[in-house]
């Protein structure tokens, strides 16, 4: 027994070497069905807010169109301007005088002529007082042109005011109750009579 030292071995000969603790498949799997658990229930409540938020940026815009037609009414006599009509070009004939061209400057932005004009189409997606935040691109068949617009938004048709019959704020039998503005599901007139 000359021939064993025990005490010349190495004690890290003693040790048992333990490989590394890994994952499992069924510790990976279990993991990933409890994400994907939560991300069921998370992603439809997630949804709700978004719409919720679009819906309530959609009333803000219309409140502020409401705004802007009454700030118009009040510099021009009472008087409701021109609904606008799909017949011409949103920068001809009477609709230069459209709620879209004379009523989005009180509001601070620029006539929807101005923005054709200038390449700044409003459009599904962008920023604009003329798009709804839920509006989407499926609503659009062509890009908008002077001659075919597109409106997330329209005026009551039933406040039309022409040159030989204006329609005034003193007309309305139930004002509190009339509705303006509203958002547009045909999208390619800039008024609604529904």
């Amino acid at each position: 027994a000359e021939w064993l030292d025990t005490g010349s071995v190495n004690r890290t000969d003693r040790k048992t070497v333990r490989p590394r603790r890994a994952f499992t498949i069924i510790e990976l799997m279990v993991v990933i069905a409890i994400i994907s658990v939560l991300a069921s229930l998370l992603l439809p409540v997630l949804g709700q807010a978004k719409r919720k938020a679009q819906s309530i940026a959609c009333v803000n815009k219309v409140r502020q169109w409401g705004m802007a037609l009454k700030m118009y009414t009040d510099d021009h006599q009472e008087k409701y301007p021109f609904d606008g009509t799909a017949r011409n070009p949103i920068d001809n004939g009477p609709n230069k005088a459209a709620w879209y061209n004379t009523a989005a400057t009180y509001v601070g932005s620029d006539a929807l002529t101005n923005l054709y004009a200038g390449k700044r189409v409003p459009i599904p997606g962008k920023g604009s007082m003329f798009m709804c935040p839920r509006t989407t691109n499926l609503m659009l068949h062509t890009m908008p042109t002077v001659n075919k617009p597109f409106f997330a938004y329209g005026m009551n048709g039933r406040l039309v005011s022409t040159q030989r019959i204006p329609v005034t704020e003193d007309k309305l039998l139930r004002p509190v109750q009339t509705i303006v503005f509203t958002d547009n599901t045909e999208g390619r007139i800039p008024f609604v009579t529904g």
